[in-house]
């Protein structure tokens, strides 16, 4: 037989007290992933965008505040390294996520709240939008400011771009200066490579 104690209100109260504060944590299935359009379990985003990923994690649960660990990354599908998006916890129960750049033009993304998957993900990610060249030409600036006019793909993957000043600028896919060097005969409209 199980014997069983009664006790009084004042009693459990004193319970209670004794435990200390108690976190309720959120259920990571409920939790959501809000700005971020996705279709048929696909996120799309725009290559070269400036911000080209960003979306809220929304917990729910009983009273979360914040302070949980939240996790998003992005696996390229192929072969490449996972890139770890920014969390910032805003203190009230969501978390901006942010990718500076995305790895590969098919991803995953894997995002987690206590080390669990929350609703919809992992989700793949695919990267469209204007063509590469295009995408280099509206997005990309020389240090100085100046529009590229010509760009082309190397072999390497990496983008060699042509501005006015007869300056040829190589660049990786996120848009950060490998080298540059200057052509003799000055302005250069276009670019090929062979």
């Amino acid at each position: 037989s199980v014997g069983v104690k009664s006790c009084d209100r004042e009693e459990v109260e004193r319970y209670i007290s004794s435990l200390g504060s108690i976190h309720h944590s959120p259920h990571p299935p409920n939790c959501t992933m809000e700005g971020v359009e996705v279709k048929d379990n696909v996120i799309t985003c725009r290559s070269f965008a400036k911000k080209p990923l960003q979306f809220k994690v929304m917990t729910r649960g009983n009273e979360c505040r914040g302070g949980e660990k939240v996790l998003a990354v992005l696996r390229p599908v192929t072969a490449g390294v996972p890139v770890f998006g920014k969390v910032e916890d805003m203190r009230d129960g969501t978390y901006e996520v942010q990718f500076a750049s995305v790895p590969s033009e098919k991803c995953h993304l894997s995002v987690t709240v206590g080390g669990h998957d929350v609703a919809g993900s992992p989700v793949e990610v695919k990267v469209v939008g204007a063509s590469l060249i295009t995408a280099v030409k509206q997005e990309f600036r020389h240090p100085s400011g100046e529009r590229y006019l010509g760009v082309a793909v190397g072999p390497d993957g990496l983008l060699y771009c042509s501005d006015s000043r007869g300056q040829v600028t190589i660049l990786n896919r996120q848009g950060q200066v490998i080298r540059s060097f200057k052509v003799k005969n000055g302005w250069l409209y276009g670019i090929a490579l062979s």
